[in-house]
């Protein structure tokens, strides 16, 4: 015992709880705040965007997805939600070119039909449950990126030289949008 019936198993497994329980409870805020955007943004489908949207969608035979939104608070195109989610378009990549915009919307997709957004939502909870060890971190961030360059390998996969250098620098563009 460390301090009368105290012992350092207790006092371990205390420290042990409390820090999982506080990060989990910050997931939990994260993705609350991620929906939250997501009222926060308007629909595109009446739009060139909606349709280009139709298009991504009919070339990766995808059937179950939500809305394509634009957001003036995304910081980059992204998925959110699990089951039917929606893709977060910001409303800074409407300058992009149809092609790009549709580069940028086939990666998205690709990312849901791979089921992207469980896997990192179970890594995110081993580093909850694991968050005393660095190699959960480093497997998380190993991992992300592992995901992003199969997805990319999976755009690619059809595509010829010149367009795959398109969608290289459309990212590139992407980003620095």
């Amino acid at each position: 015992p460390l301090w009368g019936t105290v012992s350092f198993r207790m006092l371990f497994g205390a420290v042990w709880a409390l820090g999982s329980a506080f990060l989990l409870v910050r997931l939990g805020v994260r993705l609350w705040r991620q929906r939250h955007v997501v009222g926060d943004s308007h629909p595109t489908m009446p739009t060139r965007l909606g349709k280009l949207y139709e298009d991504a969608l009919r070339q990766l035979h995808c059937h179950k997805y939500g809305a394509l939104l634009i957001s003036d608070s995304a910081p980059t195109a992204m998925v959110i939600g699990f089951l039917s989610p929606d893709i977060l378009f910001p409303s800074a990549l409407e300058s992009l070119t149809e092609k790009q915009q549709h580069y940028i919307l086939c990666h998205e997709l690709t990312h849901f039909l791979h089921h992207d957004m469980w896997i990192k939502l179970g890594l995110e909870l081993v580093c909850c449950l694991l968050w005393w060890n660095p190699a959960a971190y480093v497997l998380r961030a190993g991992v992300g990126q592992l995901l992003e360059l199969r997805c990319d390998a999976c755009v690619c996969r059809d595509l010829g030289e010149v367009q795959v250098l398109d969608y290289s620098q459309t990212l590139l563009k992407a980003v620095h949008l």
